[in-house]
C-alpha cells in the first residue's frame, strides 16, 4: 500500500502543461469572438452612417476615415468599400494575432452592404 502513495500527484503534475495549454486556447479564441462582434457591429454601423449621407460627394472617404479610427490596427489597402445610388457594400479584412501565440493567427472578414428601399434602410451580412 505504501508503494502507491503520490501517484496522483504526479499524473497532477504531468496534466498541468495540457490545462494551462487549453486554458490559453480557450481564452485566446474567446477574444478573437470579442474582436470578430468588435468589427462586424463596427462595419454595420458604418454602412448606416454610409446610407444615411449617402448624397454627400466624399461619403467614401469619410467611411474609410471612420474604420480606421475605430478599428485597431487596419490600414487602406484591407478596406473595400462601395457607394452606389442607395447602396453601400463595405468588406473589412483584419488579421487578428494570438495572444497566447498557441494557435496561429486569425483572419478576420466582416463584410456588410445596405441599400435604402421605400425610405427604409436594410443592411444585411454578405456572403
Amino acid at each position: 500500500m505504501k508503494k502507491s502513495r503520490g501517484q496522483v500527484l504526479v499524473c497532477f503534475i504531468l496534466l498541468i502543461p495540457v490545462i494551462l495549454l487549453t486554458f490559453a486556447l480557450v481564452i485566446d479564441l474567446g477574444l478573437y469572438g470579442i474582436e470578430k462582434r468588435k468589427i462586424d457591429n463596427t462595419v454595420k454601423d458604418t454602412v448606416r452612417y454610409g446610407l444615411n449621407n449617402i448624397d454627400k460627394s466624399d461619403v467614401s472617404n469619410y467611411i474609410k476615415a471612420l474604420l480606421i479610427e475605430n478599428i485597431d490596427d487596419i490600414n487602406d489597402s484591407n478596406i473595400n468599400i462601395r457607394v452606389e445610388n442607395n447602396y453601400v457594400s463595405i468588406k473589412v479584412i483584419k488579421i487578428y494575432k494570438a495572444k497566447f501565440k498557441i494557435s496561429k493567427d486569425l483572419e478576420i472578414e466582416s463584410s456588410f452592404y445596405g441599400n435604402i428601399k421605400d425610405n427604409k434602410i436594410e443592411i444585411k451580412k454578405e456572403g
